[in-house]
């Protein structure tokens, strides 16, 4: 009996030795569980997906659904939502034969050519995120003889058709039907000898800014399209480049006079220029901030000129305003009839600065003084959080509508006239008037 139980010793300690006398297996309570440790990401997933928002399109485009034989067809696969970085799937295939083998990318960008004889082909694309959403769309595509009919254009549009002379930027947008898609565009214009000169050739957008070096005169913006089977299709629009720009002035004595109001009255010359039907009355009455004098202590409190009109332009006895209040009046308004238009203060600029707006067809809203006499202060005041105002004597606001380099002139439509003709000023005089205040300016832009 005590033999056998030294054997049984022996057997326990030889069993120790070769595998462990430690317990090799974890409590329950801490066993390594793959399929929780599986659950646990599915979990997580799921959580993260409630963190973003779901993968949805983004501006997804086929050139095009009705193609001929062999024409190469391009998508372009954006999306959003989801969590990147999104992986790329396409697949294709022609009447019900089976789905080729998968395209998988990153690009959203995709080509392939159609087959090069009639069908209905399909597309497909799947795109994945990184939280394993999945977004599919097919396209469907008919492969016959006639898709193609005429190329032609359906519109061109300029950002302006009267510029004034120099280095312009020319924002010009075409829009062209018919023919093989993708279209291709060249972009150029004429001068009055009929010489082209090219600046964008062999793009893929229907819009482009122009950069163009003119003199007065007329030219002919030309934009030309060329479909995939080498079908052209020209649009063209005249444009203008003159001194000075078609701006007709507003006397702010005329009518029912503004005293006071050159400024309201610039904005409405320039309201005027871009088509809006507002007069400088309904402007100073319903739009333009203003702000009154108290006196506290015997301390003069008043308005900030540059965000409020000190007094009312109806009355001879009030001051004025700058830029910043100028801008606040034309956006009261142009939210108030829900126009994209908006107008912006651009203070600090050199003179020579003004004239590149001009460039672009925009006349601009600029300080000087009457009849460009000497400025002198004779007023001062506080605004209530402390700020000490100065007030110029002989200040003035009128607008900027053209220049001429080899006479030294600029055209200005001024509301101290009562023609409708801009006047012809000395150039370097201008400037210095506008220097002397404080180098005022404002500009509409359209949208």
């Amino acid at each position: 009996m005590r033999d056998k139980s030294l054997i049984c010793i022996v057997a326990v300690m030889l069993t120790c030795l070769i595998t462990g006398c430690h317990q090799t297996s974890l409590p329950p309570s801490v066993t390594t569980n793959t399929s929780s440790v599986a659950s646990y990401e599915s979990n997580q997933k799921t959580s993260d997906k409630k963190n973003y928002p779901p993968l949805t399109d983004n501006g997804i485009k086929i050139s095009t659904t009705n193609a001929n034989p062999a024409q190469e067809v391009k998508i372009k696969a954006y999306v959003k939502g989801g969590k990147g970085p999104y992986q790329y799937t396409f697949t294709h295939k022609e009447n019900n034969e089976n789905w080729s083998e998968p395209k998988v990318q990153d690009s959203p960008d995709f080509s392939i050519k159609v087959p090069s004889h009639y069908c209905s082909y399909m597309i497909k694309m799947d795109v994945h995120d990184s939280l394993g959403n999945v977004l599919t769309k097919i396209f469907n595509i008919n492969v016959s003889d006639t898709a193609h009919n005429d190329l032609k254009n359906k519109n061109i549009q300029l950002s302006s058709e009267t510029v004034c002379p120099g280095t312009n930027h020319l924002f010009v947008s075409a829009e062209f039907e018919g023919g093989t898609a993708p279209y291709t565009y060249r972009y150029s214009y004429f001068d009055a000898n009929g010489q082209e000169t090219v600046i964008v050739k062999d793009s893929d957008s229907d819009s482009s800014y122009l950069k163009l070096n003119t003199v007065p005169g007329a030219y002919t913006i030309c934009v030309t399209a060329t479909d995939s089977l080498g079908n052209t299709s020209q649009a063209v629009k005249k444009l203008n480049v003159t001194n000075c720009l078609p701006v007709k002035n507003i006397c702010q004595y005329s009518d029912f006079p503004l005293p006071t109001g050159c400024e309201v009255t610039s904005l409405a010359i320039c309201l005027r220029y871009y088509h809006f039907d507002v007069t400088k009355n309904q402007l100073a009455d319903q739009y333009l901030p203003k702000g009154f004098f108290e006196f506290k202590d015997n301390i003069k409190y008043g308005p900030d000129l540059e965000y409020e009109f000190a007094g009312d332009p109806n009355f001879e006895e009030s001051y004025g305003c700058y830029s910043h209040c100028i801008a606040s009046a034309a956006n009261n308004y142009f939210e108030d009839i829900g126009s994209p238009y908006r107008a912006k203060a651009c203070n600090g600029k050199d003179f020579d600065e003004l004239l590149d707006y001009l460039r672009q067809g925009k006349p601009v809203i600029v300080w000087t003084t009457m009849h460009l006499a000497d400025s002198y202060i004779s007023d001062t005041w506080l605004t209530n959080d402390g700020k000490e105002i100065e007030w110029l004597a002989n200040e003035h606001c009128a607008v900027l509508v053209g220049y001429d380099e080899n006479n030294n002139t600029v055209y200005v439509a001024d509301p101290l006239t009562d023609s409708e003709i801009p006047e012809e000023y000395d150039k370097t005089l201008f400037e210095t008037r506008y220097n002397e205040v404080k180098k005022h300016a404002a500009v509409i832009y359209p949208q």
